[in-house]
């Protein structure tokens, strides 16, 4: 088939198409489409990681970290997450410390299940924020060495690779083999960009914003 190209205007309509028949037949081939790394949830949840050190810890950046589906956090977890955050308007340091409150507001006294959300919730505030918290810490004033070994850490703290095997057998099973390969081909780009980095400013010191940036220029 080496030989053979199929060309046409706006491959769009057509990619998960060829995607399916290529695969069934077993044809080798490579697609030359566009794909927008920056809207990947791994790239989505790289930038956060560092917006919320650099916005010490607004809910936003919480929230949008949650939202890349990386992080080993259930949909139903991260809604209930979500929903007491914003009834507490909790946001900042306030998101470091223990959730006490009723997740229906200011309810009179805690119901079985008010006690169950509760504990559920918190328990997600700790998966997420404490290994945030250590994060924060060892990228501070530290070397790019250190900082790169710390996101590392960091992503298999929260389950990244994990998630990102769930991604793509999900993605898989739906037909979608190119956006498959695609998630699986950034998490190795995303490797080898901290492998680079430590390698050729390893020794520097570099602020998180700068580092994040860095990062997201050898991903896209």
């Amino acid at each position: 088939y080496n030989d053979i190209a199929v060309v046409c205007r706006d491959l769009s309509p057509y990619r998960n198409v060829l995607d399916s028949i290529f695969n069934k037949y077993d044809i080798s081939y490579f697609m030359d489409a566009p794909a927008n790394a920056l809207s990947s949830p791994l790239m989505k949840l790289v930038s956060s990681v560092f917006d919320v050190v650099v916005t010490g810890f607004h809910k936003d950046s919480i929230l949008s970290l949650l939202k890349s589906g990386l992080v080993g956090v259930s949909t139903l977890d991260a809604s209930l997450l979500e929903n007491y955050i914003f009834t507490w308007s909790i946001t900042g340091k306030k998101l470091l410390d223990e959730f006490t409150a009723n997740p229906r507001g200011f309810a009179e006294e805690f119901t079985t299940d008010d006690l169950l959300e509760l504990t559920r919730i918190e328990e997600t505030r700790k998966f997420i924020v404490s290994p945030l918290i250590s994060f924060s810490k060892k990228i501070k004033d530290a070397d790019v060495r250190t900082m790169c070994e710390a996101l590392y850490n960091l992503m298999l703290s929260l389950g990244v690779t994990d998630s990102i095997r769930e991604l793509c057998a999900s993605l898989e099973s739906s037909g979608e083999h190119r956006l498959s390969e695609e998630q699986e081909r950034l998490w190795e780009v995303f490797i080898d960009a901290l492998d680079r980095t430590v390698k050729v400013i390893g020794n520097r010191k570099v602020t998180p914003k700068d580092l994040s940036r860095l990062l997201t220029l050898q991903l896209i």
